[in-house]
């Protein structure tokens, strides 16, 4: 891991610093929750403390092991549970707890056949953003976390570079020069989140 972060503030210092950027967020909006009944009504206070905050050290300590998978399933458990955060603040706005509102959305989401693929969409149009935050979510699901990608990018890497990824082996394990495309593709979609997030802040 110490190899690791050498690797990365050597021939990948954007990855590093934006992921430093990303924990800096979590500590900066989380200061914006004044009070009790401002944490136990807002879902997206929940979010900010419960989901946010842990995952975006975890990803931290996850790109150092050099498991970036889980780097990109982190990521994508973030824009999950923003999208179901927005939307249970957006749709039940009287003071409930931020636990009945998620339960109401997931009710709401079996009633009416929503997948989050849905939900995702009608938070881009309450935001008044077009195809941003959606695309992130296919784009983390399809090429990382649905196994059909996952394999594919194994095989990709195999068959380009002559070598197994590191991240297909034993974690953890040192990064070399044909890592980085992959931890790039990391720092491209935090960059975009941390855009959708920004956005959905200032809405709060």
């Amino acid at each position: 891991m110490k190899e690791n972060e050498s690797f990365l503030y050597k021939d990948a210092r954007d990855i590093y610093d934006e992921i430093i950027e990303l924990v800096n967020d979590a500590i900066d909006f989380a200061r914006l929750i004044s009070s009790q009944k401002d944490y136990s009504n807002r879902a997206m206070s929940f979010f900010l403390l419960h989901v946010f905050m842990p995952q975006s050290y975890a990803m931290y300590v996850d790109l150092l092991s050099g498991n970036l998978p889980i780097c990109f399933g982190e990521l994508r458990l973030m824009v999950e549970s923003l999208a179901k955060s927005f939307s249970a603040d957006y749709m039940w706005e009287e003071n409930k707890f931020f636990g009945e509102k998620l339960e109401m959305l997931e009710e709401y989401m079996r009633k009416e056949k929503k997948s989050i693929t849905n939900l995702i969409g009608l938070a881009e149009n309450n935001l008044g953003i077009q195809g941003d935050f959606s695309d992130l979510w296919r784009r983390l699901s399809n090429e990382w976390i649905h196994a059909g990608g996952l394999m594919k990018r194994v095989v990709d890497y195999v068959a380009n570079r002559q070598d197994a990824p590191p991240w297909g082996l034993v974690i953890p394990m040192r990064y070399n020069q044909n890592d980085l495309p992959n931890i790039n593709d990391l720092r491209q979609e935090i960059i975009k989140f941390r855009k959708i997030l920004n956005t959905i802040m200032k809405e709060e």
